[in-house]
C-alpha cells in the first residue's frame, strides 16, 4: 500500500514539473499554497470513476487538438513551401496517423519531429523565402499572415489541455487513497503532459521561425497571446 502511494505520488510531482516546464518558469510557492487549498475541496468529491472520466475527456480534447493543429500547419506548409513540399509534408502527417502500430505518444513525437524539421527548414531558407513573400501578391501574403496566425491559436488548446491534466492531478494528490486507486490515470496524465511538453516546443519554433521569415519579406505578424483565446496559461 505505501509503496503503492509513493509510486502515484511521484507521478503527480513529475505531472507537474512537465506542466510547469510548458511556462519555464520557477513556482511561486505562495500560488501553490492557494491552488492546493482550492483543489483540496474538490478532491473530497472526485471518485476513481470520476477521474477516469476526466481523463477520458482529457484524451478526446487532445485529439481533437491534434487534428486543428496539423491543419493548421499543412496550412502553414502550402502558404510558404511549394505545392510539392507541401503534399510530401501532409503525405508524411497522413501516414504517421494512419499507422496502427504506433501508440498516440509515438505518434504524436513523429509529429512534433516533422513540425521541428520544418522549423529548421525555415530558419535555413529565411533569406530566400523571405524575398519570395516582397514579391507574392497581396491575396498570397494574407494567405501566409493568416496562417501563422491560426497556427499559433491552435496550439493555445495544449496549453488549455495542460492546465486540465495539473488541475485533476494536484485534486488527486490530495486524497492519498485516491492516489492509489488512480495510479494508471495518474501514469496517463503524466504521459500526456509530457506530449504536450514537447508538442509546444515544437509548434513554438516552427511559429517563431515563421515569423522571422514573414519579417524579412516585409510582413509583421504580431502573434496573438494564449490569454486572447479560450486557453489559459498554465501557470503553477
Amino acid at each position: 500500500m505505501k509503496r503503492n502511494l509513493v509510486l502515484a505520488m511521484c507521478a503527480t510531482i513529475a505531472l507537474v514539473s512537465s506542466v510547469q516546464a510548458i511556462e519555464m518558469k520557477a513556482p511561486n510557492m505562495s500560488v501553490m499554497k492557494n491552488v492546493t487549498s482550492a483543489v483540496s475541496n474538490a478532491a473530497a468529491s472526485l471518485t476513481p470513476s470520476s477521474v477516469k472520466g476526466t481523463v477520458s475527456e482529457i484524451n478526446t480534447k487532445l485529439i481533437a487538438a491534434d487534428t486543428s493543429v496539423q491543419t493548421a500547419f499543412n496550412s502553414l506548409v502550402a502558404a510558404l513551401s511549394s505545392k510539392e513540399d507541401a503534399a510530401k509534408c501532409k503525405a508524411k502527417l497522413n501516414a504517421i496517423n494512419n499507422n496502427k502500430n504506433l501508440s498516440a505518444s509515438e505518434k504524436s513525437a513523429k509529429i512534433a519531429e516533422i513540425m521541428t524539421d520544418y522549423g529548421t527548414t525555415l530558419k535555413e531558407n529565411q533569406e530566400a523565402l523571405g524575398e519570395q513573400i516582397k514579391t507574392a501578391s497581396a491575396a498570397k501574403r494574407t494567405e501566409i499572415t493568416n496562417a501563422v496566425i491560426a497556427l499559433a491559436v491552435a496550439s493555445f488548446q495544449y496549453v488549455d489541455i495542460a492546465n486540465d491534466c495539473k488541475n485533476i492531478a494536484m485534486s488527486i494528490s490530495t486524497n492519498p487513497t485516491l492516489a492509489v486507486s488512480c495510479a494508471t490515470e495518474l501514469a496517463s496524465l503524466k504521459d500526456t503532459a509530457s506530449i504536450l511538453k514537447n508538442n509546444i516546443k515544437s509548434l513554438k519554433n516552427v511559429t517563431t521561425q515563421a515569423v522571422a521569415v514573414a519579417k524579412i519579406g516585409g510582413l509583421e505578424i504580431k502573434l496573438p497571446k494564449p490569454g486572447a483565446s479560450k486557453a489559459k496559461k498554465a501557470n503553477i
